[in-house]
């Protein structure tokens, strides 16, 4: 059996020997996952997810992209990663998978890693609005507000309607300092939504 890096081989070798169950008992836990997760009870949706990953991991990858983004907002970065690395190697063509995993690199502090899975994204897609932005946010969280502001003010000259990327800018020029660019910023949002409430906040 091909394996892929040690960081996911252990998911892969339990999930071959235990890939006994029969797959309607699979699809019916994935069933039983995507319901949960739609009534946002996201424990019982992990652990239906989780129950068909540990069985076969590559039977149901919604179920494994799954497991990886509810790791995620668990703050459990490790597995996190585990399992949206996976994902993006049996789901090559689905840009979503990078961006979650980038974003979840993003959230642990880990902004090269981050950074890599979102240029990849805009490698394929340069006008694919949640890698240009989650890349800003990875920029300004690391440090480089400069190179962040620069990132999403471009992203505003061809997306002027982009009112959430208006208020997004304001918060980096904040961070920056920059009160008056701040202010322009939300300026700008506001006159293009006056009650979009994020704007009206900041």
């Amino acid at each position: 059996m091909r394996c892929w890096p040690a960081v996911l081989c252990a998911v892969l070798v339990a999930g071959t020997a235990d890939a006994q169950q029969s797959r309607p008992d699979l699809d019916a836990r994935v069933a039983a996952g995507d319901s949960a997760f739609a009534a946002e009870r996201h424990a019982d949706a992990f652990a239906h997810y989780d129950a068909v990953v540990r069985t076969d991991s590559a039977y149901s990858t919604r179920a494994l992209f799954r497991v990886g983004v509810l790791h995620s907002w668990a703050n459990r970065f490790a597995p996190a990663v585990s399992a949206l690395r996976l994902y993006v190697r049996l789901e090559p063509a689905d840009l979503e998978g990078r961006i979650a995993l980038g974003r979840t690199h993003a959230w642990a502090n880990q902004f090269p890693e981050a950074l890599a899975q979102y240029d990849t994204v805009l490698q394929r897609a340069p006008q694919y609005r949640d890698a240009v932005t989650g890349r800003a946010t990875t920029l300004a969280w690391s440090g480089r507000l400069a190179a962040a502001d620069s990132a999403l003010t471009a992203w505003l000259v061809a997306h002027g309607d982009d009112v959430a990327a208006w208020t997004q800018l304001a918060q980096f020029r904040r961070w920056e300092g920059n009160t008056r660019g701040a202010d322009a910023a939300v300026r700008e949002a506001l006159r293009r939504r006056p009650d979009d409430p994020e704007a009206r906040l900041q």
